[in-house]
């Protein structure tokens, strides 16, 4: 299995966040979820989603990497800029 990302979404306090997993670790946790998984299973329970909405979830997952990308460089040019 070739697992090529993994995002969390997960809803704190009213707000939905998003927890990117580091890809060098996505093996790692997905192979640890069954232990988080209704009924214990010995694998990973993964479900495939249905084809009519794994493009609207790709657009979807594109939109947040650019406003992602968007506020890191955002936070960098503060933190370059000269204070005063």
């Amino acid at each position: 299995m070739n697992i090529e990302q993994v995002a969390i979404f997960i809803r704190v306090d009213g707000r939905t966040t998003l927890a990117p997993i580091d890809p060098n670790m996505a093996e790692a946790f997905v192979g640890m979820l069954s232990a988080f998984q209704t009924g214990t299973p010995k694998e990973t329970k993964l479900v495939v989603l249905p084809k009519h909405t794994v493009k609207q979830l790709g657009a979807m997952t594109a939109a947040l990497a650019r406003e992602i990308a968007l506020r890191q460089q955002s936070k960098q040019k503060k933190a370059e800029s000269p204070q005063g």
